[in-house]
């Protein structure tokens, strides 16, 4: 009887583990499917798929929105409305785009929309590593907290200074993780000028940091 007993309780004690692991590959599954896939398994039923979806998303599109808007809570309140619309809408995502084009135009048409212009101003920027271009001159192997402080405190500074479009082409491109065809796309100019606008950003934030930096070793 004894034996019997410890046998069933080890047979259930397997099925718990196999219901845990079965659970953990049901989470794990959706981090692997791009972002076309989980709509569609959103579509279907799958909550999780769009919780995954969320997930991947919520931070570039808020710090997108919060660089240019200044105030949290009005980013905050854009950021509900962004993701409202996302739900609502998402049943008219063809997918002949990619997602976060159609999000990030989205998030660009409410801040429109709210303002009326967009007004790319001072805004309040945390936690920003200074990627591509803009950092790699500036890396340093000693100090290299301290470095990176500067570094972005100079890149704060500097994203401040630049023009309406090219700050707004340079997150798009940073932020979003967008190609040069996508911002061309989403803020409505020619691949060319599109282009032109992340090359002059770059150039100006590349002056900017180097200034900076440069006046903080006086």
């Amino acid at each position: 009887m004894v034996e019997s007993l410890i046998m069933l309780y080890r047979v259930t004690v397997n099925e718990k583990e196999e219901q845990l692991k079965g659970m953990q590959v049901a989470e794990n599954q959706w981090l692997t499917l791009e972002d076309n896939e989980l709509i569609k398994a959103y579509i279907s039923g799958e909550f999780a798929a769009f919780e995954c979806l969320y997930n991947r998303h919520k931070g570039g599109s808020f710090r997108f929105i919060l660089r240019q808007v200044k105030d949290s809570t009005s980013a905050e309140d854009l950021m509900q409305e962004l993701w409202f619309k996302v739900v609502s809408n998402i049943r008219q995502f063809k997918g002949e785009s990619k997602f976060t084009t159609w999000l990030y135009q989205m998030a660009r048409n409410l801040m429109i929309d709210r303002f009326r212009h967009l007004e790319v101003v001072s805004g309040v920027i945390a936690e920003t590593e200074a990627r591509e271009e803009v950092a790699s001159d500036w890396r340093q192997t000693a100090d290299t907290d301290l470095v990176q402080k500067r570094q972005k405190a100079a890149l704060s500074r500097c994203l401040q200074k630049l023009p309406k479009a090219q700050l707004e082409s340079f997150l798009l491109k940073e932020e979003g993780n967008l190609t040069r065809s996508d911002v061309a796309q989403i803020t409505g100019v020619s691949l060319e000028a599109a282009k032109s606008r992340l090359r002059a950003a770059y150039n100006e934030l590349r002056t900017c940091i180097s200034r900076v930096l440069g006046e903080n070793d006086d």
